[in-house]
């Protein structure tokens, strides 16, 4: 899956930070000097650059007297910001060879915004089309129906200010090219006609219910908190997050899915030995 995942990016983002994997390569890490190692220390770590949650027994005034001891040493100014993600390359398909009885597919589209207004029909969407586990239409069609996958899922990463839509399946190399028919096929009918009222009921229901899940305790709090300062969103963006769902009705789903997917541009990259490509 990592030959899988480094492959689509770089191919989807070929001059852009975001195609090169934040882990680096064997050849980058074997190329780094000290000195340089100082420099990204120095034009990143600056006082004005940092972006600071927590969560816990202290009041506003205790933690911000606490900041200049903490962080007060760093040099003063912000790091550079960092260049815009740039649109998605649809690379078409490709193939990363590996010796292997199985192959790692990944797909690949332009995503949606995390300031976009339609953020919330949009995680509805990709919630009932393959965030969902078995109530998905992916694991339903995929898996449950004809036994091409042990799972199969969909996801949005954010990143550089945009997002891209991602779905990632492991199969048999003979089944690559159904499991492929087949997940073309559910996007395509998600993108024609969005989802059913029942989905779109059970899709609000789960993305409520399970909201608290992300207060358990004070890490996931400050997480929280710390995502939602990066993705740019008030304080008060959560008291509003309920309301906004349940007033997603299913011809504005409907619209978010058919404006949201993109069937016809989805990108392949395969890591194995697939039949036929």
């Amino acid at each position: 899956r990592g030959q899988a995942g480094r492959a689509l990016w770089a191919s989807a983002f070929p001059s852009h930070p975001a195609g090169r994997p934040a882990t680096g390569t064997a050849e980058s890490l074997a190329a780094v000097t000290v000195d340089a190692m100082r420099a990204g220390l120095a034009a990143q770590m600056r006082r004005d650059g940092l972006l600071v949650a927590a969560s816990g027994a202290i009041r506003p005034e205790e933690l911000a007297a606490l900041l200049p001891t903490l962080f007060g040493g760093l040099p003063a100014g912000a790091p550079a910001e960092p260049p815009s993600l740039p649109p998605f390359t649809p690379f078409g398909r490709q193939v990363v060879p590996v010796a292997s009885p199985q192959s790692q597919v990944i797909l690949g589209q332009p995503g949606i915004a995390p300031n976009d207004p339609d953020w919330e029909a949009a995680q509805v969407v990709l919630r009932v089309l393959g965030g969902g586990g078995f109530s998905s239409r992916l694991m339903e069609a995929v898996r449950v129906q004809r036994g091409l996958t042990y799972g199969i899922g969909v996801g949005l990463d954010t990143m550089f200010g945009g997002g891209v839509v991602t779905c990632a399946f492991a199969t048999e190399n003979a089944k690559v090219p159904e499991a492929l028919d087949v997940t073309r096929g559910v996007w395509t009918d998600m993108a024609k006609d969005g989802p059913t009222q029942a989905e779109l009921e059970e899709a609000v229901a789960y993305l409520t219910g399970s909201l608290p899940l992300q207060f358990t305790d004070s890490r996931r709090i400050a997480a929280t908190l710390l995502a939602m300062r990066r993705n740019g969103r008030p304080l008060d963006w959560l008291d509003g997050r309920n309301s906004r769902l349940r007033g997603i009705t299913r011809d504005g789903a409907a619209r978010v899915a058919a404006a949201l997917l993109k069937p016809q541009s989805l990108a392949v990259t395969v890591a194995g030995q697939p039949a036929g490509m």
